[in-house]
């Protein structure tokens, strides 16, 4: 094989793409590469996927590839070729946004690397593999191993650990930041030794899929087992809290009595769900962990009337879920709801009218401008649900989703500022203090974009600060070490994704390409004559394009947008 690569390198150009090799390469190190240098296969592809002119500049194109497909890309008269699935939720990349050397999926904001394939934006805790471009006169041929095309994800690449740096960084928090963080100190170069303590008994696992799937096999989502830790030298503390921080000495204390010491820290802890008087029967949920969704699947399966508390992100989707037991045994499915519409505060009047309506269709039930006064029960059962109207609703289970509250340990000796709602005022680089990082739920961040003070409570931009963080603390500077990257979120409901980017707390107007009311829209929230978050319905890759063209400033001027048709991948 390695005389076969040496003449074709002698009558062959070679083109860049993942780091495509300019020596000799054999065909087993291009399978060893495709998987992120762990390894090597002899089960390698190399195939011509088309010529020269099948990949016009500046474009991406999925190619088949042995019994599976990659995507190849030009930038600036150089060719890539990554893996063509999201390692996320497998969203077709294809489909998705080319822009400045990143491919982002269209359903959820992943980025990527077209040429190496490594994480830029968040949701995914994979990497695509990158695989080899050879042109041959116009011929361009891909080299790559099976296994990784048809996986189209691989592990980070990650460094080992040095007992000559005596250093020790300590993640608290095993969730979307606390786990991307931990990569991402790796993968920054970091030698030192890592603890990473979670308050859970599970490994950091895709929480997401606990409002957005009842009763998720915890196999089927755990991120990083606890292998995985022990391989790249993490020091892995499962169900331990951290109660205490000293900054003056750089300790945490745990609740297990150990005390840990640290040369940088990065606090991820997250947010409890907010509670209500009463939460406490049997009955009741507040869905926060695996074992929550588990224990609602099982009790609505013989529930025979359903409450959600609350009409944003979590009470509606639990309602979405829900709803197919009404086809069952369910009788009654209400949804209680303090503003006017669901998603009023975040989407607007008109969104929130369409997706009320789209759950009426279904069987669910309203009762908004409600608030609950309190929850009936008999021996401990919850029995019914008292509104402050009056209004007594039947109940034999409730979901509360009432938004949650910023959790972090005590800290002593800090001069970083806390703001009312607990949350921890940090900078581009995720800096609280000096030696002290913050990520995720509890972060209130500059958005680049209006200048606010703000905080997210979004799965893939948790991923993304602590990965910013990670980077920052292993000394890393420049921009994956800088915040600047657009929230982007999505709910799923009845087979209909509604996605949505940007941030705004208030805006001026909302200016609609296509109809809310049809669930087929483009949506612009203008404040200050900008756009400010772009939410989308059935118009992929809008929302992903809109992320790109706000993180850039490109984004076209509003009055070029109230003149209709705007495609904004154009503007890419």
């Amino acid at each position: 094989k390695f005389a076969h690569c040496c003449k074709i390198m002698n009558s062959d150009l070679l083109v860049p793409a993942g780091a495509v090799v300019a020596a000799a390469l054999s065909m087993a190190y291009c399978a060893m590469r495709s998987k992120g240098g762990k390894g090597q296969s002899s089960n390698v592809i190399r195939e011509k996927v088309g010529t020269l002119a099948d990949f016009p500049e500046g474009k991406m194109k999925a190619v088949k590839l042995g019994e599976g497909r990659v995507i190849v890309v030009n930038q600036k008269g150089k060719l890539s070729a990554v893996g063509s699935k999201c390692p996320h939720y497998g969203g077709g990349l294809a489909q998705g946004v080319l822009s400045n050397g990143r491919i982002i999926c269209p359903l959820h904001g992943a980025g990527f690397n077209a040429v190496t394939g490594d994480i830029e934006e968040g949701c995914s805790a994979d990497p695509i593999p990158a695989f080899d471009v050879i042109v041959q006169g116009q011929d361009v041929i891909v080299v790559g191993e099976a296994d990784a095309i048809k996986a189209s994800r691989r592990l980070p690449t990650m460094c080992s650990r040095d007992a000559a740096d005596s250093r020790t960084f300590v993640v608290i928090g095993g969730g979307a930041a606390g786990a991307a963080a931990v990569d991402g100190l790796r993968e920054a170069g970091f030698k030192g030794e890592v603890v990473m303590i979670c308050r859970e008994n599970n490994p950091p696992y895709d929480r997401v899929k606990g409002s957005k799937v009842l009763g998720p096999n915890i196999k089927d989502i755990t991120l990083r087992d606890q292998s995985f830790y022990q391989n790249n030298d993490v020091e892995l503390l499962l169900g331990v809290s951290a109660t205490g921080v000293n900054a003056q000495s750089k300790t945490v204390s745990l609740s297990n009595g150990r005390s840990v010491n640290y040369d940088k820290l990065l606090i991820a802890t997250g947010g409890d769900p907010r509670r209500l008087p009463g939460d406490n029967l049997d009955g009741v949920f507040c869905i926060r962990n695996v074992e929550d969704s588990v224990a609602l699947k099982q009790a609505v399966e013989t529930a025979k009337h359903a409450v959600c508390v609350g009409s944003s992100f979590i009470g509606m989707e639990a309602a979405a879920l829900m709803s197919a037991y009404l086809e069952k045994d369910l009788k009654s499915l209400h949804v209680i709801g303090m503003e006017k519409v669901p998603f009023e505060r975040v989407m607007g009047s008109e969104i929130g009218q369409a997706m009320q309506t789209l759950h009426e269709s279904k069987g669910v039930q309203f009762r908004m401008e409600a608030t609950v006064k309190e929850f009936k029960s008999t021996n401990g059962k919850l029995t019914s649900v008292i509104l402050t109207s009056g209004e007594e609703l039947p109940a034999d289970v409730v979901v509360i989703g009432a938004g949650c509250i910023p959790v972090s340990p005590a800290v002593s000796g800090s001069k970083g500022k806390i703001e009312r709602d607990n949350s921890l005022v940090v900078n581009e680089h995720m800096q609280w203090d000096d030696d002290i990082y913050v990520a995720g739920d509890i972060a209130r961040f500059p958005w680049f974009v209006t200048g606010d003070m703000i905080r997210v409570e979004h799965w893939g931009y948790a991923q993304l600060q602590g990965r910013v963080a990670a980077y920052h603390m292993a000394g890393v500077s420049g921009d994956k070490s800088t915040l600047r990257s657009v929230p982007f979120f999505w709910t799923v409901q009845y087979g209909r994704s509604l996605r949505y980017a940007g941030h705004a707390n208030g805006w001026d107007e909302i200016v609609f390409d296509g109809s809310a009311a049809d669930l087929k829209f483009v949506a612009y929230f203008v404040r200050a004559n900008k756009v400010i978050a772009v939410a989308s319905l059935m118009r992929d890759p809008q929302v992903a394009a809109a992320a790109e063209l706000m993180r850039d400033g490109k984004m076209p001027s509003v009055s070029a947008i109230k003149k209709g048709g705007v495609d904004l991948t154009k503007y890419l």
